[in-house]
């Protein structure tokens, strides 16, 4: 599959949520079975990009530059053309953001399950398990629902 101008990688400005850019890539990426999307580069979106790696949802990525311009290609984790995950879910928008404590992240995990939920904390994205670890709570931006 190549990377380009098509109606699969739209040439587009980065929106204000760089979150839902992200996490709507993904999800558009895996119900098409696409390999390969391209996003747009900046620093708080390449920090999402590097959880998700770390926690299997992306399976590789690189930062390139195209015309002046720096992108980050990524590939979804695929395993038999199907993901080990349903779906990566957007939970804080631009508009509604979900503030979670400590003692609420604790309730949280004993009903998510397997899943993951991804903070926005004053110490960085982390993971919910990694925030109830820190004693802290943030931002829930997003879950890996499995």
């Amino acid at each position: 599959m190549s990377v380009g101008s098509s109606p699969a990688f739209p040439n587009i400005n980065i929106p204000y949520e760089l979150n839902s850019y992200v996490i709507n890539h993904i999800n558009i990426a895996i119900s098409k079975k696409m390999f390969k999307i391209k996003i747009k580069f900046s620093i708080k979106i390449m920090k999402l990009v590097q959880i998700l790696y770390d926690l299997g949802v992306v399976k590789s990525f690189k930062v390139i530059k195209l015309n002046k311009t720096l992108y980050i290609i990524m590939s979804p984790f695929f395993y038999k053309n199907s993901t080990f995950f349903k779906k990566v879910k957007l939970i804080s928008t631009s508009s509604k953001k979900f503030y979670i404590s400590h003692k609420g992240l604790c309730l949280l995990k004993k009903s998510v399950g397997s899943s993951v939920y991804i903070i926005s904390t004053d110490r960085g994205l982390l993971t919910h398990q990694d925030c109830i670890k820190a004693n802290i709570g943030g931002i829930i931006l997003c879950g890996i629902l499995l």
